[in-house]
Formats: structure tokens, sequence, C-alpha cells
């Protein structure tokens, strides 16, 4: 049977229905909440990125504004020192109270066409120096300086408005800082790249200097305790002082003990007085126009002959003399170099008698000198044909008097005889053409056979004939006429006889002559001597007194200690006062191969001087033999030497260096021992009419086989052709002789480097001034100490055998610093930048430091230090030895600019940046003119951006 199917209750189905609307409610309402709380936060998230990117706008408006402040900064770089007639200065040369506090490090940039006028100042806006701006913005911070303990204001300048459609929405601000016041580290790396030797260092360190930076950490060196900057012993500093390329770079180096290389900079973020890297354009800022190269032989300039590239290309050792130095058509100032050794002290001993033997009245004679090698190279001559000799030159006396002898009784039978002593015929050959009195002059071989040879600075002494080998000497006949018996014309015994002397108006010449060439290398003229009468007895019977008998036996019996006559000339060098050389060679040019005793000269004092006042004759009447004996060749001259005929015992008196051949390196400094015809020798760099400090502003050098280790070439490919190096290099390291920076100007003047102790060993020293440094490399001891160095009569001639001073320790930081805060006390004082260098120099400004009296430690660097020695610190050596690092303006300047973005509604400040560049001005003019030509206002020279960085907040304020 079939069974029905069960269906379940439609009402129980009824039932269940209602709950699936209820459930599809709750998913929706979550679906909405999870739909809004999307939304909310999609919402949300795009306000937060909005308002991120309205920030990073404005964060970049604020950047776009600080480089918008940089590139206007460049503009007015460019248009305000572009030209090479400009000098640049800090504000505070023009002296206190005439800036704002802060301002004094504003850099101003003055037009030397017309020096007077005001500065163009190198911030931001139409600023006036004197005012404050305590609403500016600050781009250097405040602090205290760790050097001189001062409070350094915080550096402000004012902000300028930028506006879009008439909204302000920003500002920016600008301030320049002249890097070349500072001292740029980056110049070391070329003492530690440069040399492949020892000896090669030394002629960098020397010649060239080398900074000692103890001095910017406001310590000074004084002990090897306080070194702070011993980069013999730290290397790992010194290679990281090479490679720093930036000032930031800087602010992290520490030194071994941990302390931060640069205190002040770390705690400024900033220095005033040091800066990591510095250029200078090879131009002159007084006349314009870019350097010319004194070894370009296609230069056309009265200073660029043969004899100054000879002379800069250095020279051999041993040098050999010039053949002859007769006065050719030279142009007052023109260089040349005829090295002779030079004559410091000469004897005419002479006598007149009559041989009984002969009749004959004769003359014997012998000479005696003193010659001076005053180089710093052995000075050797030609080897005499004759192997018996070593003869180097020939010493002729001309304008010598004429001599009447008579018989001065009144019954004369001899008759009177007159001689010119100029003209007299030889012995015992009366056609021999030799006449009037000469001799010629034997110098013994050292090293070269046969060849005369005197030492670096060596005084030789020598008499000929040789008295040993032939005491009586040499003779003349005077007049042909007889006093003989044989004729009645012989005197009586015991007559009286009278010699008389009259000499010409000019005075006495002495021509030093060299042997083989027979060409004049050194002449004195117008030496004024007294006439003279003597009177002797013809035959006196007496013996007691046989001296004084006119008459002997033969002529060979008249020797050396018969002569009554003596004709002495002496260099006013002696004891009586050392410190006459100073003149001597400040004024004249002892190289000159005429010495007028009756001329006038003027130093850099500016008083003016006789020649004849610096010539010390022991007599001028040249009967007083017998006081000439006793006062001539004093071991207490300068000059001397305690042997003759020898080479030992010889004191080396040291004037001028030469460069050497074997030296890489050339330098602008070496030219101050360049001679230049009839002006004075030494004076390059002194205060001096004759110095031609001008050198400093027209010329550098550079040669393709010697380097010059400050230029920086702008292409890497190096060195062009000689005529263009000023158009394709820059200097790295140039100082700015404006600067006001004491810190900076006490490193500039230190300096360091590489010498021997006595014992033999090596040692770093520092506080070392060089006055002749080729020598010096050469030579690297130092021979004296500090302590030893006060003048007495019976030390000076030492302090002329050394090429180099090194300061006291214990006084040397004392002494810098008076010198650097003199130099910045004075600049203050006048009120405006020097124009040039040569203006600085001509000024005298280091030279009247160097000889005051007085330091903070109460004794002046050059305090009982014998003038113008070797140990006597000049101008002159200071500027010698920086020539090329010399300038009287900044070409490279650090930038910094700030910038800051406004909001426009609310007129608030919303982002603020800043940003710092390094720049420097190039050789290359703004247009396609020849570099060389004067950089003007119209076609200036380009700048360009060496590098820059983002600052952040902390490195400003």
């Amino acid at each position: 049977m079939s069974r029905a199917p069960i269906h379940k209750s439609t009402a129980t189905i009824r039932r269940l229905s209602p709950k699936r609307p209820a459930f599809a409610l709750v998913v929706a309402i979550s679906l909405m909440s999870f739909i809004l709380l999307l939304t909310l936060s999609l919402s949300t998230l795009s306000q937060v990125e909005l308002a991120s990117a309205t920030h990073d706008q404005q964060r970049q408006d604020a950047r776009e504004n600080a480089r918008l402040g940089l590139l206007i900064a460049l503009g007015k770089l460019q248009q305000s020192a572009g030209p090479d007639q400009r000098v640049t200065a800090r504000a505070d040369i023009l002296g206190d109270n005439h800036y704002a506090d802060g301002n004094q490090y504003w850099t101003g940039v003055w037009n030397t066409t017309n020096i007077n006028a005001a500065p163009v100042w190198l911030v931001s806006g139409e600023t006036d120096v004197t005012a404050e701006f305590l609403s500016g913005e600050s781009l250097v911070k405040a602090s205290a300086s760790v050097i001189d303990g001062h409070t350094k204001a915080a550096i402000r300048v004012p902000k300028i408005e930028i506006n879009e459609n008439g909204v302000h929405v920003g500002n920016y601000a600008f301030w320049i800082s002249g890097e070349n016041d500072k001292i740029a580290l980056s110049a070391l790396e070329r003492i530690h790249d440069f040399p492949t030797t020892k000896t090669e260092r030394r002629y960098l360190e020397f010649q060239n200097g080398a900074p000692d930076l103890n001095y910017l950490s406001g310590e000074g060196y004084s002990t090897p305790e306080t070194d702070n900057f011993n980069l013999e012993a730290d290397p790992a500093l010194s290679n990281r002082l090479d490679v720093a390329f930036s000032n930031n770079q800087l602010t992290a180096l520490e030194l071994s003990s941990g302390q931060p290389a640069f205190p002040e900079w770390r705690a400024d973020s900033f220095s005033h007085n040091a800066t990591a890297a510095s250029w200078t354009v090879l131009a002159n800022s007084n006349h314009g126009g870019l350097k010319a190269n004194l070894l370009d032989e296609t230069l056309n300039d009265p200073m660029a002959t043969r004899a100054t590239r000879d002379f800069l290309s250095g020279y051999p050792d041993p040098l050999l003399a010039a053949p002859g130095n007769a006065p050719p058509l030279r142009k007052e100032g023109e260089p040349y170099f005829a090295p002779q050794t030079i004559p410091t002290e000469i004897v005419l001993w002479m006598g007149i008698f009559h041989t009984w033997k002969d009749a004959q009245l004769r003359i014997r004679f012998h000479v005696e000198a003193e010659f001076w090698n005053p180089y710093t190279l052995p000075l050797i001559y030609p080897p005499d044909p004759d192997p018996m000799h070593d003869r180097a030159f020939v010493v002729r006396f001309e304008n010598l008097p004429t001599i009447t002898i008579r018989q001065a009784t009144k019954k004369r039978v001899a008759p009177t005889i007159t001689e010119d002593l100029n003209d007299l015929s030889a012995y015992p050959t009366p056609n021999d053409p030799r006449k009037g009195i000469s001799s010629w002059i034997d110098i013994a071989p050292i090293d070269l056979e046969d060849r005369p040879q005197l030492e670096p600075g060596e005084v030789y002494r020598v008499m000929e004939p040789n008295p040993m080998v032939q005491t009586e000497g040499l003779a003349r006949d005077f007049g042909t006429q007889l006093w003989a018996e044989e004729y009645d014309t012989r005197p009586p015994d015991n007559a009286k006889i009278e010699i008389k002397a009259k000499h010409p108006k000019d005075g006495v010449r002495i021509i030093i002559e060299d042997y083989l060439s027979g060409q004049p290398v050194f002449t004195i003229e117008n030496l004024k001597f007294d006439d003279f009468t003597i009177k002797k007895t013809f035959r006196k019977t007496n013996s007691s007194d046989a001296a004084d008998s006119f008459s002997r036996p033969e002529s060979l019996t008249y020797s050396v200690e018969d002569y009554t006559i003596a004709y002495h000339f002496r260099l006013a060098t002696d004891e009586s006062d050392p410190g006459v050389l100073k003149e001597l060679l400040d004024g004249l040019d002892l190289q000159h191969p005429v010495l007028d005793a009756g001329a006038t000269f003027t130093d850099h004092e500016g008083v003016t001087y006789k020649v004849s006042d610096f010539i010390d004759s022991a007599s001028t009447d040249p009967a007083d033999a017998a006081q000439l004996k006793a006062n001539t060749f004093s071991l207490l001259d300068i000059y001397r030497d305690a042997t003759t005929r020898s080479h030992k015992l010889s004191e080396r008196v040291l004037a001028y260096d030469l460069p050497r051949d074997d030296s890489d390196f050339v330098s602008l400094g070496a030219l101050r021992y360049l001679p230049r015809w009839k002006k004075a020798s030494t004076t390059m760099g002194m205060p001096h009419s004759d110095a031609n400090n001008d050198i400093f502003d027209r010329f550098f050098v550079e040669d393709s086989n010697k380097s010059n280790p400050h230029l920086a070439y702008l292409d890497a490919t190096g060195s062009p052709d000689l005529a263009e190096v000023a158009s394709s290099a820059l200097v790295k390291g140039g100082f700015n002789v404006n600067s006001t920076s004491v810190a900076a100007w006490a490193t500039f003047l230190s300096s360091r480097g590489l010498i021997e102790t006595t014992s033999g060993d090596e040692e770093y020293a520092r506080n070392l001034f060089t006055r002749l440094p080729y020598y010096s490399a050469a030579n690297p001891r130092i021979e004296i100490s500090t302590t030893k160095l006060e003048t007495t009569p019976f030390y000076f001639p030492p302090v002329y055998q050394q090429g180099m001073r090194q300061l006291d320790s214990a006084k040397a930081k004392d002494q810098l610093l008076f010198i650097a805060k003199g130099i910045v006390t004075h600049l203050k004082t006048r009120g405006k930048p020097y124009k040039s260098v040569q203006e600085f120099l001509d000024a005298g400004i280091i030279q009247d430091l160097l000889e005051s009296p007085e330091t903070a430690d109460g004794g002046g660097i050059n305090a009982n230090i014998m003038k113008n020695s070797n140990v006597y610190i000049t101008q002159g050596d200071i500027a010698a030895q920086r020539a090329e690092l010399l300038t009287a303006r900044s070409d490279t300047f650090l930038i910094r600019s700030f910038g800051d973005a406004v909001d426009p509604y609310t007129n608030e400040v919303a982002a603020r940046a800043w940003i710092e560049a390094i720049v420097r001005r190039k050789p290359t003019l703004i247009t396609e003119a020849a570099p060389h030509l004067n950089a003007t206002a119209l076609n200036p020279r380009k700048f360009e951006i060496v590098s820059w960085r983002w600052l952040d907040k902390s490195e400003v304020q």
C-alpha cells in the first residue's frame, strides 16, 4: 500500500522567514561603516599628504630662494670683484668705531683707480657697514674665540623680500667672505707631494715656506710637548689635511690626542682664520692685466733678459767666475750676473831707494790683498797655462802720484828726478811692456787640480810676490838718470834726500783684471790720499839707523820690512763698527764691477751716505807705512783670513744665495740676489727706493724644466706654453696682505723645516727664517744657537756663516704675535687697504716691527742681533720666501646664502634653508678677448663654483 509523502508545515516555514532581512541589514550597516571609515582614512591621508606636499613645497621654495640669493651674490661678486683693478679687505680695516659689531667680517671691494672711494660691501642689499641688523639673518653664529678669548658677534645681514604678483612669498640674504684673508691648509700638500729627496724637501720648505699650524689654535709652538701639529709624527693628520677639500671636512679633523685639530672651527662651524683651500689669479691689482712669466723667452720687458732666465734656472757647483766685467752699454736697473770675487782689503806696500851697485833709483813693492767669494757656491777660475802658478787675476794701480826725488842740500850734485808712478819701466828689462804698478794674484786650488778656487763665502788673503820666496818684491826703475860717482851725480854720505808726492785730482784707482782675458772684473775709483813728503839720508854712516838710509848696496837687499809707502783700501766692516755691513749690503751693489768712492747712495730708511764713509783706510797718508803695518788685515774684521795663501782658518761670509741647477723648483724670491745695473743689491722686498717691489705685482715664474709648486693648472693636461701659464693656472694658497686676521698673519709668518743637528741627526725645527734658502737646503745646519747671537766684538763673524735662524722657542710665540698684531693694527689705523703688494712692502710695516726693540716679552725679534747679518731677520727675507703667495686681494670667496618661504595667507615663515658655496675667480674674461688684457667692469673675469653644500640650522645659529 502506498504511503502519502510527508510535507513540512507551511506555518513553520512562515515562522522562519522573517530572520533573513535582519541579517542583511547588519551586513549592510557594517559595510557602510567600513566604507565610511575608509573614506575618512583616505581623506585624512590625503590631508596629511597635502600638508606634507605643502611643507616640501615650502622647503623647496626656501631652498630655491637660498639658491636665488647665491646667484645674486655671484652676480654682485662678478660685478664688483671681477675686474683686475680691485682689492678686498674685511670691514675692520676701517678701524674701530667705523663698523657695527658683527659687521667687521663683511668683505669690501675697493677700486684701485680711486682707492679713497667708498667700497662695495659683499652682502645682500645696499647696506651701511655702521648699521646694526639685529633683525637680519644670522649666517655665522656668535661664539667666544679660543684664540683671543673675545666674544664674536653673529654675522647678520639684511633680508631682501621676494614678491610674486605683489604677494610676499619669501626672503633671501647672503654674506661673502674673502678666503685669501685666511691661511689655506691645502698649501701643505706641496710639502708632501712634490719632493723626491730630503734635499728637495728642504729646497721647498726653505725657499717657499711651510706654515706652523699651531698658531691657528692660538697656542703657538714653544716645546715639543706643546706641538699640536707635528705632521711628521702624525702622518695620518698630515694626509687628512692634504685631501681635505671643504671647510666642513676640516672641522671634523682630530689630533692624535683625540682633541679637535681646530677647536674654534668646530665650535663655530666656521673659521675666520683658515680655509680648506683658496686660489688667486695671476693678475695685477694695481695696473690690471695678467702677470708675465719671467722665464718666457718671448716676453719683451727690461726684466725679462737672458741673465734673468739663466739666474732663475740655477747654477752648477762649482760656479765658474766670469772672464771679465768691463762695463758694457747696460741700462740702469738691467739685470746681469757676472760672478767674481770682491776685494775687501788691498795694500800696496812700496819703497823708493838708490842702489850703490848700479847707481839706479828704483822702486820695489808687494801687493797684499784679501778677496771674498760672496756667493753660496764655490767659485773657480780657468787653469793657469803655467803649471808653476795658479793665477786668477792681476791687481793694477792707476792714478798714482807723480813723485819728485831731489837732494835736499844747498850744494846739489844729484839731478832732481821726477817720475809718474803710472808709467814706469819694468825691472830689469827696460823694454818690458808692463808699465805702472801691478801684480798677479795666485789662488790655491782645492778640489780641482790647477783650478784656482774659493769656497762659498771664503775670504782669501795673499801677498804677491810670495814673501817666503821673494822677500824683495817686484821692481821698477825710477827714471833713467843715474846717481853715480863717475858722473859726479852721487850725493855725499849723510846728505838729505827729499821724496815728494803729488796725487792726481781724481784719486787712486785699483783695477782687478782677469788674468787670462785681461778684462777688468772689479774697479775701485776715487780713493783719496794725502800728498806726502818723506825725508831720508842718502847713505847714513850711523849703522844703528840703517833703515833710514836711502842708498842700499844692491837692489836685492831692499825687502818687505823696508817699505816706507803704503796705499790702503778696506771696506769698513771691522771691529770698530760691525753693523756697518748693513749699510753696505743695503745700499750698495757690491757685485757691481765699479766701486766709486766719490759716489753717494741711499739706504731703505732714506738716509744718504757717501761711499767713502764705508771705505776705512787705516791712514790716508801713504807715508805712514809703520802705522799701516800695525792696523791692516785685522783678525777682528768681518772679512778675515787667519792664514795667507791657504784655505784653512778662513772665516765664511755668505751674502748672495744662488739658485742651484739641481733643484726641481723655481722661485720668484730668488731674484733678490740677481744684481741690477747701478741698483742696490738684496733690497727686493725691502722698503727701499731700489727694491723694485713691483716685481711682486707684475711677474711670476714657471719653467718647463722646473716647477713652481704654488701653481695649480685648470686643465689636468698640465703646463701649457710658458707665455700662456697665467691664463691657464691659479696660485694655490695665495695670502692677502690686507688681511686683518692676527692668527692668519702669525701662521703665515711662521715656518718649519727639516734641519740637521751638530751631531748630524735630522730634526724638524719650528720658527725658522731663511736668509739663504738654497744654501740652507744643501747645508741644513744651524751653526750657532740663539743664546750666542748677541753681538760681541769677538763673536760676530759666525752670524754670516749660516743661512737661517731659528727663533728661541720660549719667545717665538710672543714675537710672532707681536708682528702679526702690529701689521693688523697698522692696517686698521691706515683705514683702507693697500692697492698692491708693492705699496704694502714699500710702506715697510714688517721691517719696522722686526726692528722694534720691544715685543710682548720685552725683547724684539732682532734685539742684540747684528744688523744685516744672516741671522738678522728682515722684511726682504719674509717677502722672498713667500713671493708667489703675496696678493692684495681675494680671488676665492665663501658665500653663505639664506632663503625662506613665507605663507602668503599668514605672512609667517614656513621654511628656511641655508647654502654655502666656495667660488673662485678664473683668468678667463666673460668675453672672448685675450685673457692677458686688463679685466674691466665691462669685461670682468669669470667666477666658477668650486663646491657647495646645504647647511644645518645649528651651523649658523
